[in-house]
């Protein structure tokens, strides 16, 4: 899915406590984003734990990401630059 300002991913591979695990990309070119975290995330404990999320079960996901967007990319179509209502 992609607005104006963003490209959102369903991640092929999935963790214990965080699915669906979304992917947003800016479309602008960034040098550094920081990835959030919070004390006792278990980040990289987890890393072994990853399954593959089979492709059916993404494109749900997926469709449900479409969804939540489609009032931004209208919003594109209308004029507003970043995809986004000022309402």
């Amino acid at each position: 899915c992609r607005t104006a300002t963003v490209t959102a991913l369903v991640s092929s591979h999935q963790w214990p406590g965080n699915e669906p695990n979304i992917i947003i990309v800016p479309n602008e070119h960034f040098e550094n984003i920081v990835t959030p975290r919070h004390l006792g995330d278990a980040f990289y404990s987890r890393i072994p734990q990853k399954r593959l999320m089979p492709a059916g079960d993404r494109a749900v996901y997926a469709e449900r990401l479409r969804a939540h967007l489609a009032p931004r990319r209208a919003a594109l179509v209308a004029g507003d630059a970043d995809g986004f209502s000022t309402d």
